[in-house]
């Protein structure tokens, strides 16, 4: 289980934070940031109807829009600060494919 270390802001201060991710994917720096967005609350999850692959249960997904990568997210707890990514994925002309 990858442990990522973030910060978040609280009464204006900027406070630090550590994410328990549950992950057999590799993830850039760019997606750390992303996931640790995501379970502070500062990001939200992405829908959409153009999927293939996704995993089951899948409740949403992380868009690296800079690597045209996707996270599916199975599982997101943000006051225990744990998040669930089972499958990453590419954008392919549009459809979000998971592998």
């Amino acid at each position: 289980m990858p442990i990522l270390n973030g910060t978040k802001l609280n009464k204006g201060k900027s406070v630090g934070v550590v994410v328990t991710v549950t992950s057999t994917v590799g993830f850039s720096k760019i997606d750390e940031k992303l996931i640790v967005g995501t379970v502070v609350g500062d990001i939200e999850l992405h829908q959409s109807t153009k999927v293939k692959g996704a995993p089951l249960g899948m409740i949403g997904y992380i868009h690296n829009l800079a690597e045209n990568t996707v996270l599916a997210v199975t599982a997101l707890d943000k006051t225990a600060m744990t998040i669930t990514i089972p499958k990453g994925g590419q954008v392919k002309a549009g459809v979000h494919v998971f592998k």
